[in-house]
């Protein structure tokens, strides 16, 4: 008895019956795996029978349509921030515990604390994951690669998060050490990807961090300040071409931790400075009075959630219509819907693509989408794809039989 099947853990498998006499029945059981990854599905398993040795065609055969139910998913996002101040990196996230290399100093961090990356700076690439889920994920794991060639020499590329709870976080960081010849006006370009590697649900983002000449360093010096009439922007390194943070409106007051250049840092969290132009804000207040920092919508690197209306996982009609809701709490850019047809030759086709026109406002934060999605005979796995205005990207996996 041979089973044939499209899930890669369920075909081939052997299993020797022996001798059944005439008008014999014989019943075994077997115990079947799937994989962790998949999602809710239907599919169809053909079992074979050969009398004596395997022949091009079967003794007998029959097919067996099952079910399978998907585990919970985490949802990832994260936040990075370059720490270059040894002065915070003991409380900032840390870097994997590695046994000393013969020969070779230690890594420690040392820069001059803008958050701004410069040549011979050895520094972290901080980061804090959330699981957005309301369900565990039970092994997390963050890769990074460095797109910048010699600018940048990564210490590690990979990072053992472990267990992250539903709703909770957890903190680590990548070394890098900045090259003594590193070009200051090519930006370091990096990609780093979290994933639980039980279920395959990750997000990945390439994103630039600043890279400067020389620059004067961060100075203490607490004080309480004062903003203008008009927002100011909080941004991730002393340098307007880092990511924005937040925006605190005009006439807060804020504690400042010091400066370094014209830019004035506040504190964002353990380890974790934020920055706004010094000329913006004017001394007012005893140190301590300062306003909460403005609660953050989102983080750096937030994917877009894709609600799909409820769809039937059998369907005895040549098309199904999907339906659904992409949101964002920055900005939604698009959305595609795509169907991979049954069989391992068959190619991904995109069906719809709907862009956003909106900028700002609600319309800008979710775009609602619909596909008439044509079957063939066997599970069509649907994909629908959404972006945010950083162009990272969720996928949502829905899988219709066609029977």
């Amino acid at each position: 008895m041979i089973t044939d099947c499209l899930r890669d853990e369920l075909d081939g498998i052997e299993l020797l019956l022996g001798r059944i006499e005439p008008g014999a029945t014989v019943s075994r059981d077997v115990r079947l795996y799937v994989m962790a990854w998949h999602t809710d599905l239907v599919d169809t398993l053909r079992v074979d029978v050969h009398a004596g040795e395997p022949g091009p065609a079967a003794d007998a055969t029959t097919t067996v349509r099952f079910d399978i139910a998907g585990l919970p998913r985490p949802r990832f996002a994260y936040d990075y921030w370059i720490v270059d101040d040894p002065e915070l990196a003991t409380a900032a996230p840390q870097r994997p515990k590695s046994p000393p290399i013969p020969g070779e100093p230690a890594f420690t961090v040392k820069g001059n604390g803008d958050g701004v990356l410069q040549p011979g700076e050895q520094v972290l690439l901080a980061l804090e994951i959330r699981n957005d889920s309301g369900a565990d994920s039970s092994d997390a794991r963050a890769l990074i690669h460095n797109m910048s060639g010699a600018q940048v020499l990564l210490e590690e590329g990979f990072l053992q998060l472990g267990k992250i709870p539903a709703k909770g976080a957890v903190r680590g960081a990548f070394g890098l050490s900045v090259s003594e010849q590193a070009d200051p006006n090519k930006p370091v370009e990096l990609e780093v990807i979290v994933a639980d590697v039980v279920v395959r649900e990750s997000v990945r983002h390439k994103f630039d961090v600043p890279l400067g000449p020389p620059a004067s360093g961060f100075v203490a010096g607490p004080a309480r300040v004062v903003a203008g009439e008009e927002p100011v922007r909080l941004y991730n390194a002393a340098d307007s071409q880092s990511r924005q943070l937040a925006e605190v409106a005009g006439g807060t007051a804020l504690d400042i931790l010091g400066t370094a250049g014209g830019w004035s840092a506040v504190a964002v969290g353990p380890g974790r400075r934020a920055w706004l132009p010094s000329d913006l804000v004017k001394a007012g207040g005893a140190v301590g009075k300062g306003s909460k920092l403005p609660d953050r919508p989102a983080l750096l690197v937030q994917p877009p959630v894709i609600e799909v209306d409820p769809v039937a996982p059998v369907a005895a009609g040549a098309t199904v219509e999907i339906r659904g809701t992409a949101r964002h709490e920055g900005r939604l850019r698009d959305v595609v819907v795509a169907v991979k047809p049954p069989g391992t030759a068959q190619v991904e086709r995109k069906l719809d693509y709907r862009a956003n026109p909106a900028h700002q406002g609600a319309a800008a934060r979710s775009l609602e989408f619909s596909a008439q999605v044509p079957l063939e005979p066997g599970s069509n796995r649907i994909l629908v794809t959404a972006r945010d205005g950083d162009d990272i990207e969720a996928t949502r996996e829905v899988w219709v039989f066609r029977e």
